[in-house]
C-alpha cells in the first residue's frame, strides 16, 4: 500500500505530477489541522501552509513524519514538539525569496508616491486632489534583518539610488549599504523595511520606543510577520501621525478583523500576506516542499530540514 500524502486542494499540477507515482494524494478541502487529522490520519507527510498545527493535533496523526512549508517562516509550528515526535519539517528558502523582495519594493513605491491614494482619489472625481509623493532616489533605507530577502531588497533599492543602512543580529557583509545599530537606522532611514522571523528575540520587538526613534517624514514596511510589531502601538504612532505612513502585508491576527481600525487610516498600505505569492513562486514553492516528501519516501537525506 502506497503511503498518505496530504496535499492542498490548489496544489499545482507539476509538484502533484512529483508524487503521484509514489504515493497516495489525499487533497484537503481546507489546509488546516482539522481538515488534516480528519481526512488524512494516516498521513505520512503533508504540504503545509501558514495555519497552525499543534501538538494535540500530533496525536490524531500517528504516521506524520514530515510537515513540508510552503513558505520560510514557520512560527505557525512547534518546530521542537514536532522533532521530539520524530516529525521533521522542511522550508523552501529559494522558492520565493526574489518574489517578497520585489512586493517589498512595490509597497515602498506606493507608499511613497502614494500610488493608492491617488488611484481612490481619482475614482472619486478628485482628479485635481491628487497628493504629491517623494522620490526614491537620494532617501535612505533602513533594512532590518539581513537575510536573503532583505540583502535582495537592499540590492534593489541601492540600485534605486537610495542610501542603504543594515542592522542584524548576525555577522555579514554587504557591498551596498552601511551596518548600524537599530537606534541609528531608525533614526536616519526615510524607509524602515522589516526582514527578521517571529521568534521569542523579534516579537513584539517593534514597539513605541523603535517607532519614537523615527522622522515624521518616515514610513514602516512590513512584509516579514505580523507579531513582530506591537501593532497597537504602531496604531497609536499612525493615528497621531509621529510617522508618515505603513505599508503592512502581515498582521498580528490573520486576517485582520475587519473591525481593526488600520482599515481607517489613510497613510496606512494594506495587502493580505501575498508578498511571496506570484503564479511562479507557488510554483516554486510547491515544487520544492513536493521534492522534500520525495525524498523521505525515497529515503534520502532532506535538504532544507530546520
Amino acid at each position: 500500500m502506497k503511503p498518505v500524502i496530504a496535499i492542498p486542494k490548489s496544489l499545482p499540477a507539476t509538484a502533484r505530477q512529483l508524487l503521484v507515482d509514489h504515493a497516495t494524494l489525499v487533497e484537503l478541502t481546507e489546509s488546516t489541522a482539522t481538515a488534516l487529522t480528519e481526512q488524512a490520519p494516516q498521513a505520512v507527510a503533508a504540504i503545509w501552509g501558514l495555519n497552525p498545527l499543534t501538538t494535540a493535533d500530533l496525536e490524531s496523526l500517528p504516521k506524520l513524519r514530515l510537515i513540508a512549508r510552503m513558505g520560510v517562516g514557520y512560527d505557525n509550528l512547534d518546530v521542537e514538539a514536532l522533532r521530539q515526535r520524530g516529525v521533521a519539517v522542511t522550508i523552501t528558502p529559494h522558492a520565493n525569496a526574489n518574489t517578497v523582495a520585489e512586493a517589498t519594493v512595490a509597497e515602498i513605491f506606493d507608499l511613497m508616491r502614494h500610488l493608492t491614494r491617488n488611484s481612490m482619489l481619482m475614482r472619486q472625481g478628485d482628479w485635481l486632489q491628487a497628493i504629491p509623493g517623494s522620490d526614491l532616489a537620494g532617501k535612505t533605507a533602513g533594512i532590518l534583518g539581513y537575510g536573503r530577502i532583505g540583502k535582495l531588497v537592499a540590492q534593489k533599492l541601492a540600485a534605486l539610488g537610495m542610501k542603504i543602512l543594515i542592522s542584524t543580529p548576525h555577522p555579514a557583509t554587504s557591498t551596498v549599504g552601511k551596518f548600524v545599530d537599530r537606534e541609528q537606522l531608525f533614526r536616519t532611514a526615510d524607509v524602515v523595511t522589516l526582514h527578521l522571523p517571529a521568534n521569542p528575540t523579534t516579537i513584539g520587538s517593534i514597539g513605541s520606543q523603535e517607532l519614537s526613534w523615527m522622522k515624521a517624514s518616515s514610513v514602516l514596511v512590513n512584509l516579514a510577520r505580523g507579531p513582530i510589531v506591537n501593532q497597537s502601538a504602531l496604531l497609536t504612532a499612525l493615528q497621531q501621525q509621529k510617522i508618515a505612513g505603513a505599508a503592512l502585508d502581515v498582521f498580528t491576527e490573520q486576517p485582520l478583523p475587519l473591525t481593526s481600525p488600520l482599515y481607517q487610516l489613510p497613510n496606512v498600505l494594506l495587502t493580505p500576506h501575498l508578498g511571496g505569492s506570484t503564479t511562479e513562486a507557488i510554483e516554486r514553492m510547491s515544487g520544492d516542499a513536493a521534492s522534500e516528501i520525495l525524498r523521505l519516501l525515497q529515503q534520502q537525506p532532506l535538504r532544507w530540514s530546520l
